[in-house]
């Protein structure tokens, strides 16, 4: 099994990005400030629980933030990481069967979606 695609939304550089990866090997490669720290920082952040901070918020989506109110669409302020995963029936699918809906046995594909959201809800006093 290998990460066949993922798509990044709102992430520091990253406002919309869609990347399709090989199954043997893909190359990360740009100029500085492109966004290629940007996108190894997202996975240390959702998958070694490092707490995200305004920071992390892609800039356009911090003026948003910013301009907050209580009738704010909070829906729309959240950074999004999208894994697409390719398998096959000689895969070891432990990890990987809680996230597997679909019995059909020509499904060879799962997507799973991390998000961190702007919390609506005040805190108590």
């Amino acid at each position: 099994m290998h990460i066949s695609k993922l798509t990044v939304k709102n992430f520091r550089l990253l406002k919309n990005v869609e990347i399709d990866l090989e199954e043997k090997v893909s190359l990360l490669v740009g100029k500085n400030n492109t966004g290629k720290t940007s996108l190894l920082m997202i996975f240390e952040k959702f998958f070694e629980e490092k707490p995200f901070t305004y920071n992390d918020f892609n800039t356009s989506l911090r003026k948003e933030i910013d301009g907050i109110r209580q009738d704010s669409d909070f829906e729309t302020l959240k950074i999004s990481l999208l894994l697409t995963i390719k398998y096959n029936v000689a895969d070891n699918l432990e990890n990987l069967a809680d996230f597997i809906q679909d019995l059909d046995p020509d499904q060879t594909e799962v997507s799973i979606l991390f998000e961190c959201s702007i919390n609506s809800k005040k805190a108590d006093s």
